[in-house]
């Protein structure tokens, strides 16, 4: 009887799973290692040299030794154990347990009777507990407190009509770092020193990570996914059991990585195809979009400091004070000044209290012992309160995510610098900076990487570099009354240095690295206001000492003055305190224009003081995002 119980219904996952076959797949038993759905479920993708390599790096995903880099070898091993059974030698259970989704896919293609499933009962409990009504892709925005999620991240959710969305489970790819941080971390990250994995998890506690803790805005996209594409997306996350992936941060990272899973669940598909060298979220959200039906209208669910922001926005400063007393524990929830407000402001003040009690403990700002006392008398109090306000939901961006400029950027310029005219070329491979259209972004924050600024001196048909960036990150988080986080900046590369004339013969290019610390404050709603400290590290051949240390410091603001028109001044002062003698003194105003969608137009002047000389720049740059 158990038996029974338990063959018929993985015989209905058998069914379901196989699902209709493309006609392309139905192919000759010598031809079906070839074939895209036996390459997308085992994650082969082609070598320089044309052989076939899987991304997985597990001995234990393969059926056979050299299984990583034998697809037909990996086929044909599967065939033998399903006509043994499914006895494997070494393995406690049988392959189709271990396999389903190839196993269903075989079984359809040779037209084989479906294995016998007595044994996979805990495949059975697998399949019932995530089996979902739908799946969404989700994306968190940038995150600039940790290098891994400075260009967001992406996850799937598997949704379940009955149990609602924070039920759901979330499916997740990621580096296994351990305790590992800063330049060790970047370093591996970067040239493969991390494996990844799949794992799945409660979605709640995605949320409780992204949105509470890391106050990143969440976007959730349904896929159109059929039935059977849910049954074989959860069986081979089942296959996908602590299988280890090669990891790179740049290309082969969470979001590479779904796109291959969404190939294995539908053949079809070829989303990974263009994302060999770096796949930034966004942009994989781009591709996904690009197959026609697939990608549903997003969701969105705004950070809890985003919420609270909002709440905080609704109320007098005077009650914003009293609300932020009383989550610091300064004054009692019952305090005379609270019981003299009407219903509705006591409400407001008690509610914004409490939620920001509750962010200070997730955040490890307050100790939870402490914290949840001060929660209970804030709840207390508040249950005395007749008044229903609603709760402070922020407005939906009207930019979504996958809506935003795309990621790489040219352009041409015409440069004057003290008389001298000059013609530029730029062209960056990704992501954003501040003047950039901003929809679909977040607020604040540059990324870019791999930019590349040349001047072509039209007297002496000679080209230059005037900077290469490898990176160059800008994170602007304004202050208020309640948070008060760090503003940052990080930039390296090479650049010009003493700066010259077009004319200079000699130039002097030279490798740097240069940021700091900072704070910013909101001066309006569209105008954020900052300071830094600065240091650098120039080397430079140009320079009497080969290399200068500098200090200093910047100002400036940023403005958003109406639709498409972005406007960024600074001023600032370094000087150097060691090696080479110097200082670098400047003011610069840049603003940009969206003339269409993929088209800007940046206007740009710098006067710069330096111990060489000083000068005063002009630059007007086409800029072209594609």
């Amino acid at each position: 009887m158990r038996d029974r119980l338990l063959v018929g219904p993985l015989a209905l996952l058998l069914t379901a799973l196989s699902g209709p076959v493309p006609a392309a797949e139905n192919v000759a038993t010598g031809d079906l290692a070839e074939s895209r759905a036996w390459r997308a479920l085992l994650h082969y993708r082609p070598t320089a040299g044309g052989e076939a390599v899987s991304a997985v790096v597990s001995d234990d995903f393969f059926l056979t030794s050299g299984g990583r880099t034998d697809p037909a070898a990996e086929l044909d091993a599967l065939r033998r154990a399903l006509a043994d059974g499914g006895r494997l030698p070494g393995r406690d259970r049988p392959a189709h347990c271990l396999f389903p989704a190839r196993t269903v896919w075989l079984v359809d293609q040779l037209d084989l009777t479906p294995p016998d499933a007595s044994a996979c009962a805990e495949l059975q409990r697998w399949q019932a507990r995530l089996d979902p009504d739908g799946v969404s892709l989700v994306f968190p925005t940038a995150y600039t407190g940790s290098a891994a999620s400075l260009f967001g991240h992406t996850l799937l959710r598997l949704d379940v009509e009955r149990d609602g969305e924070l039920l759901a489970h979330a499916v997740n790819f990621a580096a296994i770092t351990g305790e590992d941080a800063g330049l060790g971390f970047a370093w591996r990250g970067l040239t493969g020193g991390y494996t990844g994995q799949f794992g799945v998890f409660a979605y709640y506690e995605k949320v409780r990570d992204y949105a509470w803790i890391e106050n990143r805005d969440i976007w959730s996209y349904p896929l159109d996914l059929s039935a059977a594409e849910r049954h074989r997306l959860v069986a081979h996350l089942w296959e996908l059991r602590g299988a280890k992936f090669e990891y790179f941060f740049l290309n082969r990272n969470c979001a590479f990585q779904l796109l291959t899973l969404l190939e294995a669940v539908r053949p079809s598909l070829d989303l990974s195809r263009d994302f060999d060298w770096y796949a930034i979220p966004a942009d994989t959200i781009r591709a996904v979009d690009s197959v026609p039906g697939l990608l549903g209208r997003p969701s969105f669910r705004p950070a809890l400091g985003h919420r609270l922001q909002v709440a905080a926005g609704r109320m007098t400063p005077a009650n914003r004070r009293l609300a932020l007393a009383v989550s610091r524990g300064e004054r009692a929830p019952d305090a005379a000044a609270i019981a003299a407000l009407s219903p509705s402001a006591r409400a407001r003040v008690l509610e914004l209290a409490h939620d920001h009690v509750y962010y200070r403990i997730l955040v490890g700002r307050l100790p939870p012992a402490a914290g949840d006392a001060r929660l209970q008398a804030i709840l207390l109090a508040r249950s005395r309160v007749q008044a229903d306000i609603g709760r402070a939901e922020p407005a939906t961006p009207a930019v979504a995510p996958h809506a935003g400029h795309a990621s790489r950027r040219a352009g041409v310029s015409v440069v004057n610098e003290d008389g001298d005219w000059s013609l530029g070329l730029h062209g960056r491979v990704a992501y954003h900076d501040l003047l950039d259209p901003p929809g679909g972004y977040s607020e604040g924050t540059q990324l870019a990487f791999l930019s590349l600024d040349l001047r072509l001196d039209t007297r002496g048909d000679r080209i230059e570099i005037d900077r290469l960036g490898l990176l160059d990150i800008v994170s602007l988080r304004p202050r208020d009354a309640l948070f008060d986080p760090w503003s940052w900046q990080l930039a390296a590369g090479l650049r010009q240095r003493p700066v010259s004339a077009p004319a200079d013969p000699d130039g002097h290019l030279g490798a740097f690295v240069e940021g700091g610390p900072g704070l910013a404050w909101l001066l309006t709603d569209s105008i954020t206001g900052y300071v830094f400290g600065l240091g650098s590290l120039d080397g430079n051949h140009g320079y009497t000492a080969d290399y200068a240390l500098g200090a200093g410091a910047s100002a400036g603001v940023l403005a958003t003055l109406r639709n498409g028109w972005r406007l960024r001044a600074e001023i600032g002062a370094l000087d150097h305190v060691a090696g080479n003698s110097g200082h670098r003194h400047w003011a610069s105003l840049t603003q940009q224009w969206s003339l269409a969608d993929g088209l800007g137009l940046r206007a740009r002047v710098t006067a710069e003081d330096t111990a060489r000389h000083d000068l005063v720049r002009a630059r007007l740059t086409l800029l072209a995002y594609f």
